[in-house]
């Protein structure tokens, strides 16, 4: 009987064993298939994009009114919801901002008696959907091309901008979105992120289209879930 009892616990103890090994196999598999891992593991990765505009110029600019680029897919930007919806940041006295959204592109409304430098942002978090960092041109919110079929890592895209100013009066124009996913894990956090961009500068009183330059680099960080 006990011969019997020692024979259980050892079947017992090797099962146990195996178990184990099973399960350790099983998340160090799962730690490279990504992002199909994050649910095999129970890993729920916190995905946020964050916008800023910042303008800046040398000299006051009076009777304000710019269209500024906000990353957007077909047109959608939830970025954009946020300034609609009065959630975005850093709006200085007299400055009002608002969301348009056309078929292939979306933009901020900046409107403002004067204006010498603000910067302006918003951040929002997309549940429960992983951000295409390694990909963002297909399958996430990136400031839409001037021209169809441009190389995202170097564009152009529009910007409406109308001010009186001194005609030595110099703006700087900088946009950036940053498209991140986030998660921890035992062996510490993670991410990966994309960043678009844009930059402009012009020269003296405006009304009208421009074009600037915009660039994206993406598939930066962790793309291995555990490891």
């Amino acid at each position: 009987m006990d011969l019997e009892k020692m024979e259980t616990g050892k079947f017992l103890s090797l099962l146990i064993v195996i178990l184990v090994i099973f399960a350790g196999l099983l998340m160090f598999v799962a730690g490279f298939f990504y992002p199909l891992g994050f649910d095999a593991l129970g890993i729920d990765p916190v995905s946020t994009y964050t916008y800023t505009a910042t303008v800046d110029a040398t000299g006051e600019l009076t009777g304000v009114t710019m269209f500024l680029p906000v990353p957007s897919n077909k047109g959608n930007s939830p970025l954009g919801v946020e300034f609609a919806d009065g959630r975005g940041t850093g709006l200085g006295s007299g400055i009002t901002a608002d969301y348009f959204a056309a078929k292939d592109a979306a933009f901020i409304k900046v409107v403002g008696d004067r204006l010498r430098s603000e910067k302006l942002g918003a951040e929002v978090e997309i549940d429960p959907m992983i951000i295409d960092t390694k990909n963002p041109v297909a399958n996430a919110y990136l400031f839409a091309p001037a021209e169809a079929d441009s190389d995202p890592a170097n564009y152009k895209v529009n910007v409406y901008l109308k001010y009186n100013c001194a005609e030595d009066t110099v703006v700087k124009i900088s946009l950036k979105c940053v498209g991140k996913n986030q998660w921890s894990y035992y062996n510490g956090d993670k991410d990966n992120s994309y960043v678009n961009t844009m930059e402009l500068s012009v020269k003296g009183p405006q009304s009208g289209w421009v074009t600037a330059d915009a660039s994206c680099v993406s598939g930066m960080g962790d793309y291995r879930i555990s490891l």
